[in-house]
This record gives C-alpha cells, structure tokens and sequence, in this order.
C-alpha cells in the first residue's frame, strides 16, 4: 500500500514541475525581450561608445568606454527598459 503512495507522489512532482515549468514561459514578455535585445546591441555598441560616449569626459579611454560610460550605458538601458513597458503595457507597441 505504501508503494501506491509514492507513485502517487512521484507522479504528482513531475506534473507540478511541468506546470510550473510552463507557467513560467507563458509569462515572459517577449515583445519586451526582443526590443530590450535590440537596444543593447545599440547601446553597447562602437557607434554609441564613438558617437554618443566619447562626448562625456572620462566616459571613454580609447576605443572602450570606461566605468563611467558603462554606468552611463547602462543608465539608458534602464530607462529605456522602463519606457518600453510602459508602452507595452498600454498598447503602444
């Protein structure tokens, strides 16, 4: 009788796993994710770092941007994130 029940327990872990394994997936935006994929090749990029970065002091050493312009990439990044789900979240993209 004990061997019914670890079936039974056996059984019922794997479909928790499955749906929540599911669940996950079905809440992932990926409108957000694929936009959010596209702006960091931009802003992590040599034209942001060449074009935008290189006007800030101390934001770029040669060719590569420095703690500064990291933070200031990743400032953009952010609030970009942000908008974005903004205007997913109300039907704009």
């Amino acid at each position: 009788m004990s061997n019914n029940n670890e079936v039974d327990d056996e059984s019922s872990k794997k479909s928790d796993l499955i749906n929540v394994g599911s669940g996950l997936l079905s809440n992932i935006n990926y409108k957000l994710a694929f936009f959010m994929f596209i702006l960091g090749m931009f802003l992590f990029s040599d034209l942001f770092i060449e074009q935008v970065l290189s006007n800030t002091p101390g934001a770029v050493d040669g060719e590569c941007a420095t703690s500064k312009g990291t933070m200031i990439q990743l400032l953009f990044y952010t609030v970009s994130l942000i908008i974005l789900d903004l205007m997913i979240k109300s039907n704009w993209l």
